[in-house]
């Protein structure tokens, strides 16, 4: 692999986006240099890719999480759209709710809008998930 060394940053990634995460993450395991590329760019990389798959906005979200994200498949079928919320189920029971929370309906013991997808962390192993009007 020591050619992917010799190549300019941008076609790097242009490589890593095409892959899923596990691939991404073992690219970044096969050389010194490769590596500390994705020490500067694992957290870009990861960004663009979840991108392309969800349409998430992820800028303020840290390696943790984005791992913890692209370790969920979010599939139409787990999105359900409430009056003024939305929930994503992943495909391993986690929960993320959006939106504004004046009643507390996100789930997350406050009445904090989030703007983000943000995990609700004490439901776990969900199997189905729907909103509706407060």
């Amino acid at each position: 692999m020591s050619f992917l060394e010799n190549l300019p940053d941008d076609i790097i990634i242009t490589i890593l986006l095409n892959l899923d995460y596990k691939a991404i993450l073992l690219m970044c395991q096969l050389s010194s240099n490769l590596s500390n590329f994705c020490q500067r760019n694992l957290d870009n990389v990861l960004r663009q890719s979840l991108s392309k798959i969800t349409d998430l906005k992820t800028n303020d979200y840290n390696r943790q999480q984005l791992l913890i994200l692209c370790q969920s498949s979010f599939q139409h079928k787990n999105i359900s759209a409430g009056n003024d919320y939305s929930l994503i189920l992943s495909n391993i029971g986690q929960i993320y709710a959006f939106g504004i929370n004046d009643y507390g309906q996100l789930g997350l013991e406050d009445y904090t809008d989030e703007n983000d997808p943000t995990s609700i962390s004490n439901l776990n192993y969900v199997t189905q998930i729907a909103s509706g009007f407060i």
